[in-house]
């Protein structure tokens, strides 16, 4: 304890009697031993009383850690700072001593939100216990007034701050154990850069950046590779708000050409499930409705869709190979028996360009030698080609009228196609 006093207690307090007297290799020095006897069970709480006046300086940002100040003070802005994080009984003190709230509102006037957020994340991981109900409460009011304030006080963003202080108290008062709130406050700190977005959009506010409105936001968004896993989740409340952004400052066609892009990216992108239970916690019930109600399938979804329609189109075309080559078969015969070449043509006529053009090609192979069949087989084939060339122009016609029903007319189409039964013998 003699060379504790020597070593640490004195220095420490003649620095606070009178400040300046330790230099940028006093506090170096000091930074060293006070991290080595925050691990010795003797020492640690009487350096943790001799510190807190030190703690007192970096609760209320007098300390200037990247300030353009002298050497000596950011050697002492490191020292208290490391120290802080060694000291297990640090942020018991704090829970005790400071309101969160009130602490957020003096790094917001004295701290970058950057330095806030690490003060927040090494809060959340080292035990901070308090009753959190009246912050929330306080939080949401600020968030709830930025859409119409906007975020920014003079040069600060403050929106930015009130988000990393909704996180942490969505997370710190989670139904989670203390690992798995560990997890969420690592998930939401190192992925605040690709946050900050979702959080913009769910509070109709540009928060953390100098972006000008959501549409750059979702440019953004959509241009960053790293985000492309998490798509969905920027997706669906801006899909659920695209109306409000709309009504407000956005134009609706630089907007939906946003959303179109991100679709197209979701579609090609493979889902990252990792955010989705921290998501859950920042925005539980409201949230999950939107990711339910705006889903968009996966790509590996859309290439199972896919293999499936080709699987089925394949299938229907070996069908109508089968029905053609049957139907031709028939009319073969026909024709072999002295049924007139005029009533063959009848019968083609009967079904739609594309299955008279089926039959008419197995006929060809059929009746390659036939003398009636060759003498009109081009005359029958010209028809068919006549009448798919109508069809195509009837159905151009259609589509293009105002309050057409494309697909009732496709419908139509297919109804009289299969009205018409090939197995039905001709007369």
């Amino acid at each position: 304890m003699n060379d504790f006093y020597h070593c640490l207690k004195k220095p420490l307090e003649d620095e606070l009697r009178n400040p300046g007297g330790l230099k940028q290799y006093d506090w170096y020095q000091l930074r060293n031993t006070a991290i080595r006897c925050m691990a010795q069970e003797q020492i640690k709480q009487p350096l943790h009383e001799i510190m807190q006046p030190y703690y007192v300086e970096l609760m209320e940002t007098r300390l200037r850690i990247f300030d353009n100040a002298s050497k000596g003070i950011r050697a002492k802005a490191f020292f208290v700072v490391q120290v802080f994080e060694a000291d297990e009984s640090a942020v018991e003190w704090v829970s005790e001593r400071y309101d969160i709230f009130d602490l957020t509102e003096k790094w917001i006037a004295g701290a970058s939100a950057g330095e806030y957020r690490k003060l927040l994340h090494h809060l959340g991981k080292s035990g901070f216990n308090a009753d959190l109900s009246v912050t929330k409460a306080q939080v949401n009011e600020r968030l709830q007034r930025l859409e119409v304030e906007g975020s920014r006080r003079a040069d600060k963003d403050v929106g930015e701050y009130y988000c990393c202080l909704h996180a942490f108290c969505m997370i710190r008062d989670s139904e989670f154990d203390a690992s798995k709130r560990d997890e969420l406050f690592d998930a939401f700190f190192d992925n605040w850069d690709f946050i900050r977005y979702v959080y913009s959009v769910m509070l109709r506010c540009v928060v953390g950046s100098k972006l000008a409105n959501i549409v750059a936001v979702a440019n953004v968004v959509e241009n960053n590779a790293s985000y492309a896993p998490y798509l969905r989740l920027f997706y669906a409340p801006l899909k659920e708000r695209r109306d409000d952004f709309c009504q407000k400052d956005c134009k609706a066609e630089r907007l939906d050409a946003s959303i179109l892009k991100i679709e197209k990216k979701m579609q090609q992108t493979e889902p990252s499930h990792e955010l989705d239970e921290l998501f859950e916690v920042l925005f539980p019930e409201e949230f999950r409705d939107m990711l339910n109600h705006h889903r968009m399938k996966s790509y590996r979804e859309l290439e199972s869709e896919i293999g499936q329609v080709k699987n089925k189109l394949e299938a229907t075309a070996a069908e109508l190979d089968n029905q053609a080559k049957e139907m031709a078969k028939r009319l073969s015969a026909a024709l072999e028996a002295s049924v007139p070449i005029q009533e063959i043509e009848d019968e083609l006529m009967k079904f739609q360009s594309r299955e008279a053009l089926a039959i008419f090609m197995q006929l060809n192979i059929l009746l390659v030698g036939n003398k009636a069949w060759n003498t009109r087989s081009l005359a029958i084939r010209d028809k068919i080609l006549n009448k798919q060339q109508q069809e195509m122009t009837y159905s151009m016609t259609i589509t293009a009228q105002p309050g057409s029903n494309v697909n009732g007319f496709v419908q139509q189409q297919t109804n009289h196609a299969l009205g018409y039964n090939p197995l039905t013998p001709l007369a």
